[in-house]
């Protein structure tokens, strides 16, 4: 049976806790996976088919592009959906190397090169140990460094804890997909029917990286990055974070293709 692996570096287990920066990276990746999915599947980038559902627990799935046979009128995605998860095998890996900084995912005009018409930003963070313990000696103050074993307050940040067990990081990564799906609630549909529109990819990496040569070779996807593309009057969103001791994502969205909020009127997160 097809999982959500084939889209990463499968990893020993299929379980979620992060005990150690190994486990930490691996699920970072996997909450990744499942979040750009999730977004190419509400845009309609590829058929439903191409996706495949796991049950996180409590009513929550997710969804994560896969490796497999199309059939019939979706035969031609096919070349398209492999490309595309040997280019993602590539950057997970440059996230277990703590090297990857940014994923970028642009949907821009294929005419002009110049415009675009959303763009999904996933923001890295990687932390080592002795990060770690200068942030909770920062917390801490004059009380000292505080027992790593507990939840930590970092105010405006999102709690840091050394081991989060496995339901822990399924409502972690069940929150994350909800928020991008309330955001997709704000926007207009994408109409690739009648509209040249293309899908970007650009990743950042360390400094580091570039200097010991460790970036993978050109993606054909990967826009020319001195394009510089621009949205007229964009509406920008944080629209989540995910907190996973050596690891940190943030990711925010602008678009141009804002109608409004939801049908419950819920207040979104506006930057």
């Amino acid at each position: 049976m097809a999982t959500q692996q084939q889209v990463i570096q499968p990893p020993k287990t299929n379980t979620l806790e992060v005990t150690s920066a190994e486990t930490s990276s691996r699920v970072t990746a996997r909450i990744l996976a499942w979040s750009i999915s999730e977004i190419l599947k509400e845009r309609h980038v590829f058929p439903a088919d191409a996706f495949q559902s796991t049950d996180l627990g409590d009513e929550n799935t997710v969804v994560a592009l896969q490796r497999q046979n199309l059939k019939g009128e979706f035969e031609d995605y096919q070349e398209a959906v492999n490309r595309l998860l040997d280019m993602l095998s590539k950057v997970f890996k440059g996230i277990f190397a703590h090297q990857v900084t940014a994923i970028i995912l642009q949907f821009h005009d294929g005419q002009d090169m110049n415009k675009l018409y959303e763009e999904w930003r996933f923001e890295l963070e990687h932390r080592d140990d002795d990060q770690l313990k200068q942030m909770t000696a920062k917390v801490a103050g004059s009380r000292g460094v505080p027992d790593l074993d507990k939840t930590l307050d970092f105010g405006s940040q999102k709690f840091v804890k050394p081991k989060l067990s496995d339901s822990e990081v399924s409502q972690m990564a069940s929150r994350t997909i909800g928020m991008i799906r309330d955001a997709m609630k704000t926007v207009k549909p994408i109409d690739f029917e009648n509209n040249d529109i293309r899908l970007g990819l650009t990743v950042h990496y360390t400094k580091e990286a570039y200097l010991k040569g460790d970036i993978p070779p050109h993606f054909d996807i990967q826009e020319d990055t001195s394009v510089k593309r621009h949205i007229d009057n964009p509406k920008r969103f944080k629209v989540s974070s995910a907190d996973l001791k050596y690891n940190a994502v943030s990711i925010k969205m602008k678009t141009s293709l804002y109608r409004g909020r939801s049908a419950k009127g819920k207040k979104e997160s506006v930057l």
